[in-house]
């Protein structure tokens, strides 16, 4: 069993590991130098797939031979702590968008809309 300590060094080794395979790759110590992950939802900006993730948690907790309870305290702590998002942002989403038409029936149709508000 590791103290707690020795938990958040394997950690820490995981994200660093986790942000030099994300897309765009980033060094996990720039980022916290820099300030960057003071920022609300920062990790959000970096992607990676959620197989690449589950393979280097593994193999970082195989490496320091974890028993199941340290093992499930890392992986929980990556996977809800500040990992890379496992999912891809689009550049628009649809959202419904409801007109009556002049008969006062509705009419339902979806316009993509950038992130940004523009449409």
């Amino acid at each position: 069993m590791k103290t707690n300590k020795q938990l958040w060094n394997i950690c820490m080794d995981i994200y660093k590991e986790l942000y030099i395979e994300a897309q765009p790759s980033a060094d996990f110590n720039k980022l916290i130098e820099s300030g960057e992950t003071k920022k609300p939802d920062w990790f959000s900006k970096y992607y990676l797939d959620d197989k690449e993730i589950k393979k280097i948690i593994t193999k970082h907790t195989k490496k320091h031979k974890l028993n199941f309870r340290d093992r499930r305290a890392v992986y929980f702590e990556v996977w809800l702590g500040c990992s890379p998002t496992s999912y891809k942002k689009e550049n628009t989403v649809n959202i419904p968008i409801r007109n009556i038409t002049p008969n006062d029936k509705l009419k339902q149709t979806y316009k993509a809309i950038n992130l940004d508000g523009t449409k």
